[in-house]
């Protein structure tokens, strides 16, 4: 698991691999948005044609939080990578968008995320399960994504927000 937590307006980053503290961004510049009101949230790739630098792996869920979720390690279950849904999920007010891999539909173009956020499937992006039984959304790097139209809910001016998400990459290195 992977989790970025960005404290605003101090514009200060931690992030956090499989529960446990590696780097801090502090003093960037800029404030970072989750979206800037003009264009779709985007996952899988950025650039201006969403393919200059495009993901390749698996994507097993993806949360975005309108708060700091970890301020210090936390324990993170690798054998269930889904992020757990209401009412079981606490601070569910603050979620803005929640993506879990499980029950999607092997051909869908178009999902709706556990929020009721309208998420849509380019490229050739696959929903698969792996050897241990758990779904996840396949992207080969080549014009693969999901996009998720501007919502108010990822607009957080100046308040705290995480970015968070369950990933294996095709190869490291």
């Amino acid at each position: 698991a992977i989790t970025v937590d960005w404290s605003l307006p101090n514009n200060n980053a931690k992030m956090y691999v499989n529960g446990v503290y590696q780097a801090s961004i502090s003093k960037l510049g800029y404030t970072p948005t989750v979206n800037n009101s003009r264009a779709a949230l985007m996952i899988g790739g950025f650039g201006s044609s969403y393919t200059t630098s495009m993901f390749q792996g698996r994507l097993y869920s993806f949360r975005i939080s309108s708060y700091l979720r970890y301020t210090e390690n936390f324990t993170v279950d690798s054998t269930k990578p889904y992020f757990p849904t209401k009412p079981k999920v606490e601070n569910w007010a603050e979620t803005s968008l929640l993506i879990n891999a499980i029950g999607l539909e092997t051909n869908s173009t178009d999902i709706l995320d556990q929020k009721g956020n309208s998420v849509s499937i380019y490229g050739d992006t696959k929903v698969g399960v792996d050897s241990n039984g758990l779904s996840y959304i396949n992207f080969d790097g080549s014009g693969d994504y999901l996009t998720a139209p501007n919502s108010i809910n990822f607009d957080f001016g100046t308040g705290d927000f995480t970015v968070e998400f369950f990933i294996s990459f095709n190869s490291v290195g």
